[in-house]
């Protein structure tokens, strides 16, 4: 269990980590933190974090599901990079940066189907989830805006819902959407 507030620039060799538990008082989980760490099959982020930094999980190809918790403001590049398990992700309240590349991955990796999104008002992201992948995506009842082309290869998806808060929805946020 790691409680410092703020960790330094890692990119240590993680190939048997296995778990990972964050502080309650980490505000910000680092670039590389577990960059490449195979066997990771379970991220603890505390309330307390408020930015997950470039790559903090890039290659931890065993996470099968995250929670962004609601005080997390900023998922930066590749955050979750090539986390190829990855089917389950919660996007907290409070995100309003959420780049573009922080879910990426190659097409031999499992895809995400599920993403349940809690962002009051995310103010940009281009999702590069797979277009046959997403199939659920559920919003949380106070979310007010869906940023433009957020969703716009979802092809597959399956269950869609929208909370009476929602407000305003981006240009093209589901184009090629079915």
């Amino acid at each position: 269990e790691c409680n410092e507030l703020y960790i330094e620039f890692y990119y240590y060799n993680h190939s048997n980590l296995e778990s990972i538990i964050f502080g309650n008082e980490v505000e910000h989980i680092p670039a590389g933190i577990c960059y490449n760490a195979p066997k990771l099959k379970s991220v603890t982020i505390p309330e307390s974090t408020i930015i997950i930094g470039d790559r903090a999980f890039y290659g931890c190809s065993s996470i099968p599901e995250i929670v962004i918790p609601d005080k997390v403001t900023t998922i930066a590049q590749n955050a979750f990079g090539m986390c190829d398990a990855l089917k389950n992700v919660t996007i907290g309240k409070a995100v309003t940066n959420l780049d573009s590349e922080a879910f990426i991955r190659d097409d031999n990796g499992e895809i995400v189907s599920t993403i349940v999104w809690n962002a009051i008002h995310c103010n940009d992201f281009r999702s590069d989830i797979r277009r046959d992948s997403l199939r659920t995506l559920i919003f949380g009842d106070e979310v007010e805006y869906i940023p433009a082309h957020a969703f716009p290869a979802s092809a597959q998806m399956k269950t869609l819902s929208f909370p009476e808060s929602l407000k305003e929805i981006g240009k093209g946020a589901f184009s090629y959407s079915t």
